[in-house]
């Protein structure tokens, strides 16, 4: 014979009992699996805009190299230019000294000129 407590353990409730822990346990079980595979999706949702972000920062940092080299060119062609200037007003200068030699030389010459042709 059972004992009373044997009795509780045993039967139909007991049954009962087992199997809505069961389908409690398979909900659960499947109730993780779905947050898991959730969690699974954000994770590669958030792996895919990193992957983005990176490329577009590589992309920026590319971009930003061109723009670096076109400065450094035109800075180049800038500094070229200035050099070019200088030499320019300087051969200018030289010019207009050698313009204002020539001028003073005609000046003293029609000057004697003037005195020989008074003189005379």
């Amino acid at each position: 014979k059972l004992s009373l407590i044997d009795q509780m353990h045993s039967g139909p409730r007991q049954d009962e009992l087992k199997d809505k822990s069961k389908k409690q346990l398979r909900y659960l079980e499947s109730s993780l699996l779905d947050a898991k595979e959730v969690m699974n999706q954000r994770i590669q949702d958030a792996l895919d805009r990193n992957d983005e972000m990176d490329e577009g920062a590589i992309a920026m940092e590319s971009e930003t190299e061109g723009i670096e080299r076109m400065v450094l060119q035109s800075m180049s062609s800038m500094q070229k230019l200035l050099q070019r200037e200088v030499v320019l007003r300087q051969e200018i200068f030289h010019k207009q000294a050698a313009q204002s030699v020539k001028q003073s030389r005609k000046s003293r010459i029609t000057v004697q000129q003037r005195q020989l042709s008074q003189a005379e």
